[in-house]
């Protein structure tokens, strides 16, 4: 009887070790649950970030590839207005003579 009675005991005990078990696990997975939910959220806001930084930075390079060609341009003119002051300038030191 008194065996039957502690292994009663026994089986009492281990069912609270079974139960404390088992809330300290559903606590740690409800932890961890919510630490990936974090991350996951700091994950996609970076990467949100990022696409809106590749965005920027394409749009950045657009801008200087048509201030490079408007530049190529303008040099252009001007080389041609160069010349043609030159063209003036000699046309009146030739008729000067």
């Amino acid at each position: 009887m008194e065996a039957v009675r502690g292994l009663g005991e026994l089986a009492a005990e281990l069912r609270v070790g079974r139960e404390q078990a088992a809330e300290v696990v559903a606590e740690l997975s409800a932890r961890v649950d919510a630490e990936v939910a974090a991350q996951a959220k700091r994950a996609r806001a970076a990467a949100t970030e990022g696409r809106r930084r590749d965005v920027r930075i394409r749009e950045i390079e657009a801008q200087l590839l048509r201030v490079t060609t408007l530049l190529g341009a303008l040099e252009q003119r001007l080389v041609a207005v160069e010349q043609a002051v030159a063209v003036v300038t000699a046309r009146l030191g030739a008729t000067r003579r």
